[in-house]
């Protein structure tokens, strides 16, 4: 694709999920429609991944192709993990709600915690959280059975015991995670994006199909913008 046609795609893309945030906002005022909800977060998430692109082009100019600085990049994937809680949750707030995002890429058998985006204190840690690609973790933990199973998982849990294939420290308090695989464009598995609950008001939000569209919307936002070109 050559650049003046990636940079058309990336303006059509601009505009067309601008309009989608106008079209949502209206539909949910009018009728208060999950749907809308739906199509709002999915259109924002666009925005900021088509916004992105555009600056990729325009920094170069000239090259083949551009690049963004890490701390874009990470402001960017945090901004599109809190478009996310935060519509889910919608009307009410993450902070009532207890929602959190977390993003894990899998590496050498790992799923290691890249990102996370929480409005409440949080025990766990980019870095040091990690589950090991281990079948007989797939009960208790989420995310390793939504790269294993190659499908979202939906699942109450129960507070992690230290085990093998375990590290680092987990919520106490989590009741519920929704987790979807990010895929690569040759349909290999990058990671894993989850949302998590540790009340029973943010638990009735994930168990909601709203929560699905929000979540593969994401996971299809997320790898874009995680593959962008760094500086």
């Amino acid at each position: 694709m050559t650049d003046e046609l990636e940079s058309q795609v990336a303006y059509s893309a601009l505009i067309g999920s601008y309009f989608g945030c106008l079209a949502s906002l209206y539909w949910l005022y009018e009728e208060g429609s999950q749907g809308a909800l739906a199509l709002g977060i999915a259109s924002a998430t666009t925005l900021m991944l088509a916004a992105a692109k555009l600056l990729v082009r325009n920094k170069t100019p000239g090259r083949e192709t551009g690049s963004l600085d890490e701390n874009n990049i990470q402001k960017l994937v945090k901004g599109a993990m809190e478009t996310a809680c935060r519509g889910v949750s919608a009307p009410d707030l993450p902070e009532s709600t207890k929602l959190s995002a977390f993003i894990f890429k899998l590496e050498q058998g790992w799923l290691n915690c890249t990102h996370y985006w929480t409005a409440n204190p949080r025990v766990e840690q980019v870095g040091q959280l990690r589950f090991k690609m281990d079948p007989n973790l797939m009960e208790d933990v989420a995310v390793v059975s939504a790269a294993l199973r190659k499908e979202p998982c939906r699942t109450s849990v129960q507070p992690l015991a230290r085990r093998d294939g375990i590290e680092g420290q987990t919520n106490p308090k989590l009741n519920f995670v929704l987790a979807v695989p990010i895929w690569n464009e040759d349909k290999t598995l990058w990671g894993v994006v989850d949302l998590d609950a540790a009340n029973d008001a943010g638990r009735k939000l994930l168990e909601d199909e709203v929560s699905d569209f929000v979540m593969f919307s994401l996971a299809k936002h997320l790898h874009e913008l995680l593959t962008l070109p760094r500086q």
